[in-house]
């Protein structure tokens, strides 16, 4: 009587550790599924192009414009929508001691204002947000 009851307890031990490794694999399942809904559900603002330009009126050159057109490729619209850019710009000219036109000297190193965009819709062809260049 006395085995089978030591048999008994330990064979619930076994069980119960068994349903304490199935309550944690459920755990993590779950918390799998949920970034995974959550993740289908956002919104993916991405840059799909930028065009530079120069305006000008006759002959004379008023600014340099670059136009960044502004994509959500997620499920969900996109609100309030803040974007900030920096730019750099490089000449590149002829280096006597490396022998070769690699160096770059930095000609303008600026951080343009914010913009905002009202909103993006999901799988749109792109909102165009128009910056002035330095």
């Amino acid at each position: 009587m006395g085995v089978v009851a030591i048999a008994g307890i330990f064979l619930s031990a076994i069980g119960i550790y068994l349903v304490f490794g199935t309550l944690v694999a459920t755990r993590r399942a779950t918390v799998a599924t949920r970034e995974i809904g959550e993740n289908q559900t956002k919104a993916y603002v991405n840059i799909a192009k930028i065009t530079i330009r120069e305006i000008g009126a006759g002959d004379t050159h008023l600014h340099t414009e670059a136009v960044l057109f502004v994509t959500n490729t997620g499920n969900t619209p996109a609100r309030r929508v803040k974007i900030s850019t920096h730019c750099r710009f490089y000449s590149q000219g002829f280096s006597a001691l490396q022998k070769d036109w690699s160096s770059e000297t930095d000609i303008v190193n600026d951080r343009m204002y914010d913009r905002d965009v009202v909103d993006l819709p999901p799988d749109s062809d792109g909102v165009p947000v128009p910056f002035v260049l330095p």
